[in-house]
């Protein structure tokens, strides 16, 4: 039977390393991960560690052998050994950080990390990051290291690459592009999902469908760019009440706000606050006055039903504000205010 030597034993891991990453069904960081718990093993260093380019900045993403809280870590690009990686295209290894200049020397003494190894994660000029290897005790890698890890790090900065062009698409098939407020796609699956999730585990749930009154109007008086920003405004609003990861985008000038663990009362003092924040000192300065109007539906462990009790009550809103509309009340007195029905 044959024998694999040392060398040929780390160019299959290196291989079979590769290869999992090429099989495309890992996430970004699922990959980075899976790279640097191998790393340590494949050329006896105590950890690895990943991170990506933040402005001037470097910011820990993955690594193994080290604390977890050091995931997140930031230090400054310039002074450090991955920056000088990623600036040169090229790996890079410090014998001895202690003595070197070249290491960013707090960040090392935090690890405990007296020797280094740097790779860029390149692809296409793309900066992606570095993939650094660390060993506290100096002299630890050799130029066989460096080929292993620039290997690696060749196949993982191609697969991040390629992972980001992916996630930009999935990103654009589940978001509206003029407000980036989940679409309707989004939210039929999310309302889905939570109602299934409230029915199987006893939770609450609230929906609100909101419909801006009078938007038609200011796209023919003052042209779809202002309804435009009308819009971005009311997608603003979500952010500053903290709802923006449960708001949609789900027509023209219709919005959804899902409520996991709220009921109606919570889901529609929340909205009230919401309407009443918006920032509308542009648009009043300019004489656009829109109204809002929304329905609430709690209860409902159906996505169909539930979604047809809150447009239900929205359209009860609607009828009310056209009622006042034709008595002529003044329901857009202050371009500075939102006139609110529910």
């Amino acid at each position: 039977m044959a024998v694999i030597d040392g060398e040929s034993r780390r160019l299959l891991e290196i291989i079979q390393a590769q290869g999992e990453i090429a099989a495309g069904d890992l996430d970004q960081d699922r990959a980075m991960q899976m790279i640097v718990s191998r790393v340590p093993d494949l050329i006896g260093a105590d950890g690895a560690l990943i991170d990506s380019p933040d402005g001037d900045r470097l910011v820990f993403r993955a690594g193994s052998g080290v604390d977890p809280r050091v995931i997140g870590w930031d230090y400054p690009r310039e002074a450090s050994l991955s920056g000088r990686a990623l600036e040169r295209r090229a790996v890079l290894i410090s014998s001895d950080t202690e003595l070197d200049p070249r290491v960013e020397s707090d960040t090392c003494r935090k690890l405990g990390a007296r020797s280094l190894l740097c790779a860029p994660l390149v692809h296409h000029d793309e900066e992606l990051g570095s993939l650094t290897a660390f060993s506290g005790r100096p002299y630890a890698f050799d130029q066989g290291d460096r080929e292993a890890v620039g290997l690696l790090g060749r196949s993982l900065a191609a697969h991040l690459h390629h992972a980001a062009g992916f996630s930009l698409a999935s990103h654009q098939s589940r978001h509206d592009h003029l407000t980036g407020l989940q679409n309707r796609r989004a939210y039929e699956s999310r309302l889905e999902k939570e109602t299934s999730k409230a029915a199987r585990q006893g939770d609450q749930l609230a929906l609100c469908l909101l419909d801006l009154d009078g938007f038609k109007a200011v796209n023919d008086r003052f042209g779809h760019v202002a309804g435009d920003e009308v819009l971005r405004v009311v997608a603003r609003g979500f952010g500053r009440r903290r709802l923006h990861d449960e708001a949609f985008r789900i027509g023209g000038d219709e919005f959804a706000v899902v409520f996991p663990g709220c009921d109606e009362t919570a889901a529609r003092a929340a909205i009230r606050r919401m309407v009443d924040e918006l920032d509308l000192a542009d648009l009043g300065a300019r004489g656009i006055t829109f109204g809002v109007s929304f329905g609430i539906a709690a209860g409902e462990r159906n996505p169909k039903t539930l979604h047809a009790a809150a447009d239900e009550e929205l359209t009860a809103a609607k009828r009310l504000f056209h009622l006042r509309r034709s008595a002529r009340e003044s329901v857009h007195a202050d371009p500075a205010r939102v006139r609110l029905s529910a």
